[in-house]
């Protein structure tokens, strides 16, 4: 019989998984940025100068229009990851001694975790639709969770490639 976890560890948890999940965003939005949709001019060693997560998604909206309300996402993703990696202590009502404080650090994390999660989704998609169409290359490979993946976070990614391609030909 497995002992139950104490409701201050099931935080620390789900802070654990929130960690894993916003790096895994971050590697997938800076290879896409890196990329696909990167600026054509910049040299390699420009490419792989270290930079913030705020620094690449100035670099997406130099090279692509997003939609606003993706563009929305991606701030408050920005702003909650700020705030989880720097001042975490800094939420209103968050006290991981009291159910209502954790509730505050579980409702933060949780939307924290949804927003990784979509700008994982899609510039993941960002890869897979651009090798299609620029490559003729399927790497869902008919892999469910990718084709899924695809399926619900592609209509954005379709409109981020969309848009890169109308910027770079406004140039």
């Amino acid at each position: 019989m497995a002992a139950k976890q104490s409701p201050e560890l099931q935080v620390y948890a789900l802070m654990g998984v929130c960690l894993l999940h916003i790096q895994l965003a971050e590697r997938v939005l800076s290879g896409a940025i890196k990329t696909v949709l990167r600026d054509r001019t910049l040299t390699t060693d420009a490419l792989n100068e270290p930079r913030s997560l705020g620094e690449f998604l100035k670099d997406l909206r130099k090279h692509t229009w997003l939609d606003s309300s993706f563009d929305q996402k991606l701030r408050r993703f920005l702003k909650l990851r700020n705030v989880f990696i720097h001042n975490f202590n800094s939420v209103p009502g968050l006290d991981f001694h009291t159910e209502e404080g954790r509730t505050v650090a579980d409702e933060f994390l949780i939307e924290l975790l949804a927003l990784a999660i979509a700008t994982t989704g899609v510039f993941m998609s960002v890869f897979t639709i651009s090798a299609k169409e620029e490559l003729g290359e399927d790497l869902t490979d008919g892999n469910a969770l990718m084709t899924k993946i695809e399926g619900l976070f592609g209509p954005t990614a379709k409109q981020i490639l969309a848009r890169k391609n109308r910027r770079s030909l406004s140039r």
